[in-house]
């Protein structure tokens, strides 16, 4: 019997969370939220909110309660979920295996009864100090990603032929190919991660209610005497236009008009006002509080920033939501469940893998780095695009003040400047004040806001093409997070040379996504093994045996080879576990390259360089020397969760398989 690797594998071990490094001391900045402190408590602990006070399994846990009594802080969760909730997800994430996740119920948000500087950083050292605590830290304040340029005045005309991110490659994403073919967004839906958006702007329609969490910024602003025209509620109506805006004639054209949009609000309540500074609540709340499903898109649209005094060779050390361990670990959960997060790079102007030189921060966005693990996110970049000024260069990451983040962990990028769209972005008060906001639109919606939106609406028309495409044997739900990534870069525009003096080769920010090419049908849109025996594929149907329709049969004695095959299409590179299995009798063993067959759940291998196409491969032969049915599957996962089969006995949405059944009479 063989034992062998298909042609091209490289195994490499299961990746694992590697744990945060705890500073000996912190100094913080300007960007740090004055008066808060998260803290992510050790998960063997098992540390949860009981009354007003926090229980676990560590001998550290009285000296927490009375170090938190003391600072006389008020202790919450994190999430916004509930720890059901949160439970629920994480199990569903991380399978049966041990796939390397964060629990993001050990994530706990301390406000103290001040705003001074000097008792949150003696509080972050004194956790710090605690074994039990696994990281203390201050957030970072965040940004909406946007780039601040004054927008031309609106006129009642349609604005379509200023939407050139709307045409074939060389300017856009080719949409109008997806809409000559009758796909518009129809069973996907976008959840947008931000603080709010006019609902009632004449050139937006929500299928069903818009707001999914949280609070509507523009509700509390319209009761507070908030000025219409604010950041908060135009940042909001700018990305809904790009992806929803209606096909009626007027004003702007949505990419991905009949997607179902929803708003998942990081502003928490009218009656507090108080705006969440953390990214993470609003993406775990997408996932857990039941409004989104496998293959939807979860779309984060602010970026994050980090306490520190100072951080040499970065301008406002702005970095996209997962920099952080709570943004990391909530992004993460997520997409082991399927989802497909979005999320803008920032507009920073930096190389992230050099603005942000600490292991632990280099786990996060540098994919060379040892502990690099994968969060699974579409990393936007922006490039710059301007249809007013064609001689101007298009898709560069820096060009007269407009400046986005670079580097190896970015996937794809958007227009990232001169978005046409609904909202009346970045009005003064003096041009606005004869402005209907219901009937506002802008020529200049920019930053990596707008790149992701630009995606994310592109990703909307690509999932609604997969949606309608079937698979054997497993209900095919559309394309997951980390094979819409994958999709998106093998099948994009390339990136254009980085030219001028701000620019150079190495600003990487990944292709530009074309809809067109990640539509075109090859032999086949999706992943295909096949799995043989002896040459054939369950080739007998006999309809007095129900063990074999249809199945292969042959003699007690017997030996059979077993020959794979994998058409990998346009995946190639997706990371995936790989699987062989056999169930013989009601049994199921699985195949691994280190032990052999053993009964635990477990990959045959991981590759290092993802998803990879080979033909008529011959793992072995086997020999049959006891009746019954054999039944091997062989097939790939692209969500590296050590997961063939769920805890409900299913099998994984994720998993693409073939079958051959052997009776041995």
């Amino acid at each position: 019997m063989g034992r062998g690797l298909p042609p091209g594998a490289i195994p490499i071990e299961s990746t694992r969370r590697v744990l945060p490094v705890k500073p000996f001391s912190t100094l913080l900045g300007p960007n740090a939220v004055p008066g808060q402190v998260i803290v992510k408590f050790k998960e063997e602990a098992e540390v949860r909110l009981r009354g007003k006070e926090l229980a676990g399994q560590h001998r550290d846990m009285a000296a927490a309660n009375h170090l938190l009594q003391m600072s006389k802080v008020n202790v919450a969760r994190l999430m916004r979920a509930s720890e059901a909730a949160v439970e629920a997800s994480h199990a569903q994430a991380k399978g049966r295996g041990d796939a390397a996740l964060a629990d993001l119920n050990a994530f706990y948000l301390l406000r103290l009864p001040t705003d001074s500087r000097s008792d949150q950083t003696n509080l972050i050292d004194a956790l710090n100090q605690l074994d039990v605590v696994e990281l203390a830290y201050a957030p970072g304040r965040t940004e909406l990603n946007w780039v601040t340029t004054p927008p031309a005045a609106p006129t009642a005309v349609s604005y379509e032929a200023d939407q050139l991110y709307l045409n074939p490659p060389g300017w856009g994403v080719n949409a109008r190919y997806a809409w000559n073919r009758g796909i518009k967004g129809a069973g996907v839906r976008v959840l947008d991660v931000e603080y709010g958006l006019n609902e009632q702007h004449e050139d937006i329609h929500f299928a069903g209610n818009y707001l999914k969490s949280g609070t509507n910024f523009a509700s509390y602003a319209s009761e507070h005497n908030i000025p219409a025209f604010n950041d908060y509620t135009q940042h909001g109506t700018a990305v809904a236009g790009v992806i929803i805006g209606q096909h009626n004639g007027y004003g702007i054209s949505g990419l991905a008009p009949e997607v179902e949009f929803g708003l998942v609000s990081l502003f928490e309540t009218a009656t507090t006002g108080g705006a969440t500074v953390v990214p993470a609540i609003g993406v775990n709340a997408a996932a857990t509080d039941g409004i989104s499903r496998y293959g939807d898109i979860v779309l984060i649209e602010v970026n994050s920033t980090l306490p520190e005094v100072d951080r040499t060779g970065c301008e406002k050390a702005f970095g996209p939501a997962e920099i952080t361990l709570d943004g990391h670990s909530a992004v993460r959960a997520v997409s082991l469940t399927g989802r497909i997060v979005v999320e803008g790079a920032a507009n920073d102007g930096q190389q992230l893998e050099a603005c942000f030189p600490e292991a632990d921060f280099q786990n996060r966005i540098n994919r060379n780095a040892p502990g690099f693990l994968d969060s699974g996110a579409i990393m936007v970049g922006g490039g710059y695009y301007n249809p007013f000024n064609i001689s101007e260069p298009i898709g560069i990451p820096y060009f007269m003040g407009f400046k986005y983040n670079y580097g190896n962990r970015l996937d794809v990028h958007g227009w990232g400047a001169n978005v046409t769209t609904t909202g009346g972005y970045l009005f003064s008060l003096s041009e606005k004040t004869d402005i209907d906001p219901n009937q506002a639109y802008t020529k200049k919606f920019d930053g990596t806001s707008a790149a992701s939106a630009v995606v994310a609406g592109a990703t909307a028309l690509v999932q609604g093409y997969y949606k309608t495409l079937t698979r054997p044997y497993n209900p095919f739900q559309g394309l997951n997070g980390f094979e819409m990534r994958q999709l998106l870069v093998n099948t994009g525009t390339p990136q254009q040379p980085a030219t001028g003096p701000q620019n150079n080769q190495s600003m990487h920010i990944g292709p530009l996504p074309n809809v067109e090419a990640a539509m075109q049908p090859y032999f086949t849109d999706l992943i295909y093994p096949m799995i043989k025996a002896n040459g054939l594929r369950n080739n007998v149907n006999d309809p007095n045996d129900p063990n074999c329709q249809p199945c292969i049969k042959i003699a007690r004695g017997s030996t059979v080879n077993l020959d794979m095959s994998l058409w990998d299409g346009k995946f190639t590179g997706t990371p995936v576990d790989w699987w062989f299995s056999v169930n013989w009798n009601g049994a199921s063993y699985y195949y691994t390259i280190d032990q052999g067959w053993i009964t635990q759940q477990k990959p045959w291998f991981k590759n290092a360089y993802g998803l990879f196409g080979f033909w008529d491969w011959r793992w072995g032969s086997m020999r049959f020397d006891y009746p019954g049915v054999y039944t091997f599957f062989f097939g790939v996962d692209t969500i590296q969760n050590d997961t063939f089969m769920g805890n409900n006995n299913a099998i994984s949405p994720s998993l693409y398989y073939d079958y051959v059944k052997i009776v041995v009479q």
